[in-house]
């Protein structure tokens, strides 16, 4: 049985979110004795609420997410398994110490046992939507991913975090290790075996390379556009991630690009341009770049390669991930490929134009002042 920590059910399929469908908590739902513990839950905590909403996803009832309207504003909930919740909380220190040091976050603002099976986590809810696909959103998030990547490096438990980093690397790299070899016997899709078979196992250590503290699951959904007034102000989402994830903090950017930028149906003109405005924002924030032309290429397909990874410990521990999961990142592995050129171009315009400006050179991290 796999001994690591494993993401649960993705809220949606597929690559990006679809676009968020709130459905009014009808009286129905209060059938399902669990529904009925969550609604009686809500009143006696908040009183008299003026309405519930639950987010469209595949989550089983009642599991996922809430819009709880009150007389005093909205609050975002979720219902959780007691493991996710333990999760939730033990990486909540990180929004929480994110927050004080001027990086915006939700922390849980309140944890609710509702019975042995599922938990509510309160947060507040904020007015926005997820990150836009134009110059001023994409520079928005790579200015605010600098600064979180120089925050992290503070850390207090940093050190903590790589040696559960390294472990998980370690563990995952042998896995892949193994079953060329042999050694592992589990039966997988053809297209992850062709793609498992030929990756070698020593190419996974890009991820690792210069690493440090980061966020580790920056997808569509982790990134939240708050509105303020005509301002908008990029909120970083859901830390379980974080517990463990020591890596390169080029990570962060590569899977920023592929599921903010290259997975969009846009015109290449457009990937180029959407590209150059984030990793132009987040340069001008931190002094970390890209070492080469094949970086990105190179982290994409290791970041594909860990996913597929991640389902064989799923796989084995009973939870039979979805054909589309194994099929997303092969698709997303062969994707690194066939833009190779365009992601050389981006790197490569990037550099020049850090050059060409006031922007101070690139220069090695600097070493975290937490215990490692």
């Amino acid at each position: 049985m796999s001994a690591l920590w494993l993401p649960g059910s993705p809220a949606f399929e597929g690559v990006h979110p679809p676009d968020l469908l709130w459905q009014p908590v009808e009286e129905s739902f209060a059938k399902d004795p669990a529904c009925s513990v969550f609604l009686k839950t809500l009143s006696r905590r908040f009183g008299a609420y003026a309405g519930l909403a639950r987010l469209r996803t595949s989550h089983p009832l009642p599991f996922g997410y809430y819009r709880l309207k009150q007389a005093e504003g909205e609050l975002f909930l979720k219902v959780v398994t007691p493991a996710q919740a333990e999760r939730h909380l033990a990486a909540d220190k990180v929004a929480q110490w994110l927050n004080v040091h001027g990086i915006a976050t939700s922390p849980v603002q309140e944890s609710i046992v509702l019975d042995d099976t599922a938990t509510l986590l309160v947060q507040d809810y904020l007015p926005g939507r997820f990150c836009a696909q134009n110059r001023q959103e994409m520079q928005c998030l790579g200015r605010s991913l600098g600064r979180l990547h120089l925050a992290l490096q503070a850390f207090p438990q940093a050190g903590d975090v790589k040696a559960r980093g390294m472990a998980r690397f370690a563990h995952l790299q042998a896995r892949l290790l193994a079953w060329q070899k042999g050694g592992l016997a589990i039966e997988l899709p053809d297209e992850v075996m062709a793609v498992l078979r030929t990756y070698p196992a020593d190419a996974l250590q890009v991820l690792v390379e210069e690493a440090q503290m980061v966020h580790g699951d920056l997808n569509l959904g982790n990134v939240w556009m708050a509105a303020e007034g005509d301002r908008i102000q990029c909120v970083f989402l859901d830390w379980e991630d974080s517990l463990s994830a020591w890596f390169n903090p080029m990570k962060d950017l590569a899977f920023v690009l592929e599921r903010f930028v290259f997975t969009h149906d846009l015109e290449q003109d457009a990937h180029l341009d959407l590209g150059l405005a984030f990793l132009q924002a987040y340069y001008e924030a931190h002094h970390r770049r890209f070492n080469h032309p094949e970086h990105l290429t190179e982290l994409l397909q290791a970041l594909a390669v860990r996913a597929l990874l991640l389902l064989i410990e799923a796989a084995q521990v009973a939870h039979k991930p979805l054909s589309a999961e194994w099929k997303k990142f092969v698709f997303l592995y062969k994707l690194a490929d066939q833009q190779r050129p365009l992601l050389q171009s981006i790197l490569c315009q990037a550099a020049e134009s850090a050059l060409n400006s006031s922007l101070p050179p690139a220069i090695p991290p600097p070493r975290s002042h937490s215990k490692s």
